[in-house]
């Protein structure tokens, strides 16, 4: 598999973006008539980063937020991560 190397607890990094991004796509309830649609997201969080390296030299980067916060004997690294996703305008 593409990603064995990455924690299974973690996503592969374009896959997180992907998620992250669709709430871009809006929101509609025609039975409510409701409709929301965002331009651009603005996202400040931490992430649980997993870089490996790959036998061909690539690299295979995972990422989720905080799994937990617990005291453990080996804490976990939080880095604080900024993205602004931004809808593609059409034409």
């Amino acid at each position: 598999m593409e990603y064995e190397q990455i924690d299974e607890a973690l996503l592969p990094m374009h896959e997180l973006l992907v998620e992250l991004s669709t709430v871009l796509a809006g929101y509609e309830d025609p039975v409510e008539g409701v409709r929301m649609e965002l331009e651009a997201l603005g996202i400040e969080m931490p992430l649980v980063l997993d870089i490996s390296l790959r036998e061909d030299g690539s690299i295979a980067l995972g990422a989720a937020p905080p799994l937990y916060y617990l005291e453990t004997t080996v804490e976990q690294v939080h880095h604080p991560v900024k993205l602004r996703i931004v809808k593609e305008a059409t034409a």
